[in-house]
């Protein structure tokens, strides 16, 4: 066996989704943005998606750092874990301010496609490697904290007064701790021998299932 055959990295794994990327059909949510026809509608309908989505994704995270309990996996899996806690009472105040109901909010069931990336974390939890678990979150960083960019200028130039502390939430500040972690995890089972080929296809399918999700609240 030649030792000096390197596989595919972390880095070159990324380069390969966000090339695979650029065929994509256009993220619904994110050409409304663009045009800055975003309404208040879909500001609080993604505000209520995504605190469902921290009900699946608790419980993901949860589960990853069982089977993943050594570092840096299960290190990771905590940190993301911690991010959405302390999200969540920050979102819910997002939704007072913009006068959401709590019968919206706290909705168990809305429609199949917004439950395209609660089915699809849940399934990686349980199932998923930990380099696809890796890619997939690295996908949906990309996917989420665009949107969320997006949000707060189509809002600014489209004349749409969200008060401070919905700004403040959907711009976090500087993430690239988060990615680091994730993209040096993903290294790590790589190195470990999980399947490249099978992570950049967990990746797309975050890709996939995200861009359902965000036609969902478009529609709002």
């Amino acid at each position: 066996m030649d030792r000096d055959v390197v596989g595919p990295t972390a880095g070159s794994l990324r380069e390969e989704i966000v090339r695979l990327r650029k065929s994509d059909p256009p993220n619904e949510l994110l050409a409304i943005a663009a045009a800055d026809s975003l309404t208040t509608a879909q500001i609080e309908r993604e505000i209520c998606a995504e605190l469902r989505a921290h009900r699946a994704e608790l419980g993901a995270y949860a589960a990853m750092m069982g089977r993943f309990a050594r570092p840096p996996a299960g290190n990771t899996f905590l940190a993301f874990y911690s991010m959405v806690i302390a999200a969540g009472p920050k979102l819910h105040r997002c939704a007072d301010l913009l006068g959401v109901s709590e019968q919206d909010r706290s909705r168990r069931y809305t429609t199949p496609l917004e439950n395209t990336f609660n089915g699809y974390v849940s399934w990686l939890a349980l199932h998923g490697t930990q380099a696809e678990i890796c890619m997939a979150l690295l996908s949906d960083m990309d996917s989420y904290f665009g949107v969320c960019d997006a949000i707060v200028a189509s809002a600014e130039r489209g004349g749409i007064a969200l008060p401070p502390e919905v700004v403040e939430y959907y711009r976090p500040g500087d993430i690239s701790d988060f990615y680091a972690v994730t993209q040096s995890t993903l290294q790590d089972a790589l190195d470990r021998g999980d399947d490249p080929a099978c992570a950049v296809a967990a990746g797309r399918f975050m890709d996939e299932y995200l861009r359902l999700f965000w036609a969902e609240v478009a529609a709002a």
